[in-house]
């Protein structure tokens, strides 16, 4: 499994945008609402800011991955469904790093 999408702890994280991003993220929103954004304005990455600092990117692919991950991932979509935007990332990037390490 491979990621783009990447949070930090707080610390500013270079992003430069590719043309105009009206829209910025903010690692406390729900994981629905930042879908929905992403799939109506067409975005496939997007900033997440907290304080006026870039913080990390988050892209569509990787949110789509992570509701689809696992075997019962029917089971679970509800739930992930209601994550947080900083929760979903850095579960992302765990999965990620647990899959590095079998490889």
């Amino acid at each position: 499994m491979s990621i783009s999408s990447i949070i930090t702890n707080g610390s500013a994280y270079p992003y430069v945008p590719d043309g105009d991003v009206f829209h910025k993220l903010h690692p406390d929103q729900l994981l629905t609402e930042v879908v929905k954004l992403m799939v109506d304005n067409n975005y496939q990455m997007l900033p997440v800011c907290e304080n006026d600092t870039c913080i990390g990117v988050v892209c569509l692919d990787d949110l789509i991955a992570f509701l689809f991950h696992g075997q019962n991932y029917h089971e679970l979509l509800f739930h992930k469904l209601n994550f947080d935007l900083r929760s979903t990332i850095l579960t992302l990037m765990s999965l990620h790093q647990k899959s590095s390490l079998s490889s």
